[in-house]
């Protein structure tokens, strides 16, 4: 990295004030009046005791803004008609194009607060953090560089947000060079990536977005280019990403020094201001307080930024006060080849899952009643609601949080969410069985309510509780523990399966049976959750609660709704054709199940890239990306489905049997479905990298409607196969709904000027 000092090189001198001693004269250097209209305003003035502003204005002559622009260049006192560079009027930037309103006062405010606090620091270095975007982060950094340099501090504003970079866009800046050149070694500090703005204000902007963004930030590259140029500073402020979005904004603050922490009023909740505090800190990062305002990240116009008086501003705890840490707190998390390996590794453990599924699926097929596979077919969905419910509402929002918790913080919240999940997995356990058994004792009386419902309680509670401790060691990257347990729990069950095919007493009580006994015994191993400090802060239950319960609100709807579209279909066949139907369904699509191991491993290496890519408005190469990703996931699935039709004469005749002649049509039915499913899913992957949650929940309640209303009528007239048409219907209308996000997605990306 080559750096270069640059600023007392170019640094042109503050401007001398104006030497005239009459306000005529000042008014007529600045083009704002002529010598007769200086004379008519005198006039009045002596005739009325007016002062020279209030005549002015009393005859026309100039608005306020006009007198305050003139008085400001008077005093030195810097606005926006003192820029080198152009500033829009829209520009959120009050200190600047309105500085005598209450916003640029509240900024002045806390200038003179953050002053106070760094006497003594030579030069002040400041990293401008909030928990998430849209919280005013890049409006605060931009407003208190301008206001230090009104003061006449020499001041530094660097962007070092290389997700969403929006300091360049404040100052109408071109971005093809900056901050990332500069620590990559392709770029100098010089003026050609650096931008006098105005007298004693720097700004270096982001620069292309790199690949590595994370790994360009480490230490020592920021720190050194900062005590490099610090020695001909006052005041370096440094705008970072989103803190709780990645480990970016912890890695530059450790390196600057000290941090303000910014939230947004009816936006950020005061549990993430001080799980943002408490990561600072436990870096070793002074925090000089936190900002709550009320900045409108939507228009990002001055007029919309909403301070509120009085005060102008709510300012909590400028002086470094202790805050008590919320339990979800932070740690930063590593991104490379690890990532990777567990990504592989994680891929794994779901074929064997995948596969235990299958097995289980073709003994009940080969060696059960088509009763016992269709009953345990909806039995088995009816899990999957379930376990889907309780990791959207507690697995999820722990999977979003556990990474920003300390390791004392996070064990205790572990520990904590645990007993909920298990008292919430047995409450739900005992009413899917008493469901269970009703069900089968209203509606298929061949089989035994009371066994059924029985092990389906014991399944779920099981199922549940395993599926949690699954979640804590993918946050904990303990991959060993995982495939140990996972790996346990498929052989015992494909033991306890072969000794009920042996014995001849494969049904859907059996098979519920056996698979709860594995799990109980695969929790046996594996790294239990770590017990944390006695003197860990232990904050209330409530508050722990809230934390989940803000983040897992909204996946729950989601969650039911993807059920719903995945899973109803085998409750519509039952209902309206019979439970055999429902075995026929299922067992059809079971030959099918690599197809969607394919998608599954495919989403898990694509979904991170296609973030980068919608990112960076790569348009072209995501176009490309998707067209690839369609075409060879499509190419394997046709070759699949050619080799399955091959072995299907085969597979009828020494694993299917006789009862399940006949479904050569439904396992076409299905590869057509599948086919239109790897073409959704690329769609789906790319609004969930987009961030675009809400637009899928509502897309996919139209959706799942849609398919009712389509099943109603398919069903009674074809049976199980109407069951998959309304499927393959369903997938092709999301298809094309999806196709009409994306397009206003994307166009709505290009055009949108983003703001912090």
């Amino acid at each position: 990295m080559k750096l270069e000092p640059i600023l007392d090189a170019h640094a042109a001198p503050v401007p001398p004030a104006l030497s005239s001693d009459r306000m005529g004269e000042l008014f007529i250097q600045a083009g704002k009046l002529t010598r007769a209209q200086v004379e008519q305003i005198i006039q009045l003035q002596e005739t009325s005791q007016l002062r020279f502003g209030e005549a002015a204005r009393q005859l026309n002559l100039l608005s306020e803004r006009d007198i305050q622009a003139v008085l400001a260049h008077q005093f030195n006192y810097v606005t926006a008609t003192n820029l080198r560079v152009g500033l829009d009027a829209a520009c959120p930037l009050p200190i600047a194009n309105s500085p005598y309103s209450p916003e640029a006062e509240a900024i002045r405010r806390i200038r003179s607060e953050l002053l106070l606090e760094a006497r003594g620091l030579t030069p002040m270095q400041l990293a401008v953090v909030s928990p998430s975007g849209g919280e005013g982060r890049t409006y605060m950094a931009a407003n208190l560089a301008f206001s230090f340099a009104q003061v006449g501090k020499r001041t530094l504003l660097i962007d070092a947000d290389f997700r969403s970079p929006k300091i360049h866009a404040y100052f109408s800046m071109n971005n093809k060079k900056g901050l990332s050149g500069v620590l990559s070694g392709r770029s100098d500090v010089t003026l050609d990536v650096m931008t006098m703005v105005l007298p004693n204000l720097y700004v270096l902007p982001a620069g292309p977005l790199p690949p590595n963004p994370l790994e360009i930030l480490q230490d020592p590259n920021l720190s050194a280019l900062i005590d490099k140029l610090a020695r001909d500073l006052d005041v370096i402020v440094v705008d970072t990403p989103a803190a709780m979005a990645s480990s970016d904004s912890k890695v530059i603050a450790r390196q600057v020094g000290a941090a303000l922490v910014v939230g947004r009023e009816h936006r950020t909740r005061i549990a993430d201001l001080r799980v943002t505090v408490q990561a600072m800190q436990d870096v070793g990062v002074r925090v000089f307080g936190t900002v709550y305002n009320r900045y409108d990240g939507r228009s990002g116009a001055a007029s919309s930024v909403a301070v509120s008086p009085p005060p102008p501003l709510v300012v909590r705890a400028l002086a470094p006060a202790p805050l008590r840490a919320h339990a979800l707190t932070g740690g930063p998390v590593a991104v490379g080849k690890p990532f990777w390996t567990h990504s592989l590794l994680s891929v794994v453990d779901q074929v064997l899952l995948s596969g235990l599924n299958f097995a289980v699926g073709m003994c009940l097929i080969r060696f059960g009643s088509k009763s016992d596979y269709g009953l345990y077919s909806q039995l088995f969905a009816a899990s999957l609601f379930a376990v889907g419910l309780l990791e959207a509402l507690i697995g999820s929002p722990l999977t979003t949080l556990a990474p920003h918790m300390p390791a004392p913080q996070q064990a205790l919240a572990i520990r904590r969410l645990q007993r909920w999940q298990c008292m919430a997995g047995a409450v739900l356990g005992l009413l899917f069985g008493l469901i269970a058994a009703w069900v089968v004792w209203d509606g298929v009386p061949e089989v035994a309510p009371g066994p059924v419902g029985l092990g389906f309680a014991v399944f779920v509670g099981m199922t549940t509780a395993r599926e949690y401790r699954r979640t804590v060691w993918f946050i904990q990257t303990d991959l060993r523990s995982l495939l140990l347990s996972d790996g346990l729990y498929v052989l015992l069950a494909l033991l306890g399966g072969a000794a009920l095919a042996l014995s001849k007493q494969v049904g859907a009580a059996s098979i519920l049976g056996v698979l709860s006994v594995a799990q109980g015994l695969a929790l046996v191993v594996g790294q239990g959750p770590a017990l944390a400090p006695t003197d860990t802060p232990s904050p209330l239950w409530s508050e722990t609660l809230a934390a989940v319960w803000d983040k897992g609100r909204w996946a729950m709807p989601g969650m039911v709704v993807g059920w719903l579209g995945n899973y109803s279909f085998l409750y519509l066949a039952s209902a309206m054709s019979g439970v055999e139907a429902a075995a026929e369904v299922s067992a059809s699509r079971l030959l099918l199940v690599p197809v969607g191991l394919m998608v599954v491993a495919w989403s898990r290496v694509a979904r991170p890239l296609a973030g980068r890519l919608i990112h960076a408005r790569d348009w072209r190469s995501l176009n490309r990306l998707s067209l690839a990703s369609l075409g060879g996931i499509e190419a394997l699935s046709l070759v699949y489905m050619l080799m399955l039709v091959l072995a299907l004469p085969w597979l009828q005749a020494h694993v299917l049997g006789a009862k399940y002649q006949g479904i050569n049509t439904l396992v076409m039915a299905w590869g057509a479905y599948f086919l239109v499913s790897v073409a959704r899913t690329i769609a789906t992957t790319w609004l969930v990298s987009i961030g675009a949650f809400r637009q899928l929940f509502v897309e996919g309640s139209v959706v799942v409607l849609f398919m009712l209303v389509v099943a109603s009528v398919t069903i009674p007239q074809w049976g199980a196969l109407g069951a998959v048409l309304a499927l393959i219907a369903m997938e092709s209308f999301d298809f094309l709904l999806l196709l009409g996000l994306i397009a206003y997605q994307r166009r709505r990306l290009s055009r949108e000027l983003p703001h912090a």
